[in-house]
């Protein structure tokens, strides 16, 4: 039986984050042929992108986890 976390996270979570790849995928696709990128140059923004989701990737969770402890934890008065 799935938690609820994970019945919410493939019903929700998962059907955005297909749709966010197939639209970065597309996007990185036109502007490699927009630029008539060399095979080379292709692989070398497609490195260039990946590094930045992964960057950004590891913003974002943190981001999230400190809210997730604000909201969580009580304040000190």
């Amino acid at each position: 039986m799935m938690s609820t976390y994970g019945t919410l996270y493939e019903t929700f979570a998962v059907p955005l984050i297909e749709k966010i790849i197939a639209d970065q995928n597309a996007a990185e696709k036109r502007l490699a042929e927009e630029l008539a990128l060399s095979p080379e140059q292709k692989l070398t923004l497609d490195d260039a992108m990946a590094d930045l989701r992964y960057v950004w990737g590891g913003e974002i969770f943190a981001l999230g986890l400190q809210l997730g402890i604000r909201i969580a934890c009580p304040k000190e008065r």
